[in-house]
């Protein structure tokens, strides 16, 4: 479970409970016990054993494990995903690269993000192409 309180729920009902109504079957039930297996060596690596994440990333990370764990309260009641701020697109296939390397004033790559950033204005906000 992802919430400290939905394993402390699951513990109170499921613990000792029943197995398919099995009367030799009960279930154990007990919190998860994390621990490091292996070595790590946190020298070997430049940042001190950490990676270098951009505050973009961050964002789109804490807001996928918001929207893992809550629900979903949206005007469409989907049961999962729906956290505004959290909609990624792909497009692909939408030009040449090619054309877009003898492009030297980068004209056609603003035309085609002001074209893409119009077009999905239509639908929501746009925060970044």
């Amino acid at each position: 479970y992802a919430r400290p309180e939905s394993v402390a729920l699951a513990l109170q009902i499921l613990d000792e409970n029943l197995f398919r109504d099995d009367v030799s079957s009960k279930l154990s039930v007990q919190p998860a016990k994390f621990e490091q297996h292996g070595s790590f060596d946190a020298d070997s690596n430049k940042n001190g054993g950490r990676r270098m994440v951009s505050e973009a990333k961050r964002k789109v990370a804490r807001l996928a494990a918001l929207q893992a764990v809550g629900w979903d309260e949206g005007e469409n009641g989907r049961i999962a995903g729906g956290l505004k701020g959290l909609r990624i697109v792909v497009l692909m296939n939408m030009f040449n690269p090619a054309e877009l390397k003898k492009d030297k004033d980068d004209v056609k790559l603003r035309l085609l993000e002001e074209e893409v950033h119009a077009e999905c204005q239509e639908i929501g906000v746009v925060e970044k192409i």
